[in-house]
């Protein structure tokens, strides 16, 4: 808990010490979640997963998640490739903030340029510009979904994520 405290607090500041002074792990990428299926729960940090489940979810939390999934899948259908919106948990607001940050991160192949170009303290100020919140404060599900997916694309120089579990 006291690591995510320190991890928090800098994200007020302008630069993320702790951010750089530690290796990328994605296992702290992960996204708790509600697990729905009719089998025990997976074992943590099962390979492949982006999720870790937490317990098992409610007949309506299982509902809104499958529903869930399938707006989004049917989003993903009518979106244009390398829209940065393909990114979960990114939408209109961080699109358009992606948008307006010099330089110009229209896409995702503008992200990965900017990534490779650029060190982790210049990743981290960018992406806690671009992922806020209207109160502010920076979008934890959204962070670590970015640095997430620009992992999966080859890009091993990034900050620490949040640790949400």
């Amino acid at each position: 808990m006291e690591e995510l405290t320190n991890f928090l607090d800098n994200f007020k500041d302008d630069s993320c010490n702790t951010c750089i002074d530690k290796d990328f792990n994605p296992l702290q990428c992960l996204i708790p979640t509600v697990y729905c299926g009719n089998k025990d729960i997976p074992p943590k940090y099962k390979t492949g997963d982006k999720n870790i489940f937490k317990r098992k979810g409610t007949s309506r939390e299982c509902f809104t998640k499958g529903f869930g999934a399938g707006m989004y899948s049917n989003k993903l259908k009518n979106t244009p490739g390398g829209s940065l919106k393909t990114i979960p948990y990114i939408g209109e607001r961080y699109e358009s903030n992606f948008k307006e940050y010099t330089p110009r991160i229209n896409n995702t192949d503008d992200l990965m340029k900017f990534c490779k170009t650029k060190t982790i303290d210049h990743i981290y100020k960018m992406l806690r510009k671009v992922l806020l919140k209207k109160n502010n404060i920076v979008d934890e599900k959204a962070y670590n979904s970015v640095l997430m997916y620009l992992y999966d694309s080859g890009i091993k120089k990034l900050p620490v994520c949040v640790k949400l579990y």
